[in-house]
């Protein structure tokens, strides 16, 4: 009777330290407040579920690496190297490269990442963008890419699909005239933000501004918004000179802010992502910070138990 009395007083023991920690999980992340980015831990983004969409976006291929017998666009600037990060990270990503998605299916997951929507994929039907907005207004994490100059409609696409929140991707490539490409460029002017801690250099390789009062990287005050020629179809590229009707900088090159209780990122351009670029300057750190963002806190059971 004493062995059994004392196998229970253990029993409760154990459940009451479980129940604390708990309980402390969720005061920490309370007190954190929303814009977290703690790693690892009591709570932070590991095991945060990530819907890779490889049925809407362009071709740049998930599952294939850099090799020197492979040179095809879609390889060299694909997300090989991205998607791994975000395993190694403590991310759980899936890739869907053959069904669409519902409200049902995207409860499944944390964040929704789509690459630059095209013509090369399956166009998203009015149903699913409801879903998808519907379920980032309900507490989900929505990470957008652009394109510069609606190269092949990619900008249109993004902007119906962005269409009831507070950023618009210009038909446009910020270009700078401080280097050979002025299209290329860095985003020297970091505003304080949850994915932009510890970011001191990342690159624009041809990519659009957003029109949008959420920005967190931006172009120098020397850029300007090289406006697309439709005549340069279906890339559109302008003329990269300052003409006097564009825009000057600084511009947009990326944004962040919340949407009802979720939160959204959008950037415009994919080449920091791609298996040539992660791992130059800061856009490891840059597209980690904005996944953990997008994630928010959970409390990592793993660690508790």
């Amino acid at each position: 009777m004493k062995t059994l009395k004392s196998l229970v007083q253990k029993q409760w023991l154990i459940a009451g330290i479980l129940f604390h920690a708990l309980l402390i999980a969720l005061l920490l992340v309370a007190a954190n407040g929303m814009y977290s980015t703690v790693k690892h831990g009591v709570y932070g983004h590991k095991g945060a579920k990530v819907y890779y969409d490889a049925v809407h976006c362009a071709r740049h291929l998930w599952n294939r690496d850099n090799r020197r017998y492979r040179s095809d666009y879609h390889s060299i600037s694909g997300f090989f190297r991205f998607f791994r990060a975000m395993e190694q990270a403590g991310f759980k990503p899936h890739a869907e490269t053959y069904g669409c998605f519902n409200r049902s299916i995207l409860n499944q997951y944390d964040v929704y990442f789509v690459g630059e929507q095209t013509y090369q994929g399956r166009f998203m039907t009015a149903e699913e963008q409801a879903a998808l907005m519907e379920w980032v207004a309900d507490g989900g994490g929505l990470f957008v890419i652009a394109e510069h100059t609606n190269a092949h409609y990619m900008d249109e696409i993004v902007n119906e699909l962005l269409k009831h929140l507070p950023v618009k991707a210009r038909f446009d490539a910020i270009n700078e005239a401080s280097s050979a490409d002025p299209s290329w460029l860095a985003l020297k002017d970091v505003k304080e933000h949850p994915i932009t801690e510890g970011i001191h250099e990342y690159h624009f390789y041809n990519g659009c501004s957003l029109d949008t009062p959420h920005g967190v990287l931006f172009s120098s005050r020397a850029s300007w918004s090289d406006k697309y020629d439709p005549k340069d179809a279906p890339v559109n590229n302008g003329n990269k000179k300052k003409d006097p009707d564009e825009i000057s900088g600084p511009l947009a090159g990326a944004a962040a802010f919340t949407h009802g209780k979720g939160r959204v990122v959008v950037i415009g351009d994919h080449n920091a992502f791609s298996n040539l670029e992660l791992n130059f300057a800061d856009h490891h750190r840059f597209i980690l910070n904005s996944l953990k963002w997008l994630a928010g806190d959970r409390v990592n059971r793993d660690f508790l138990f």
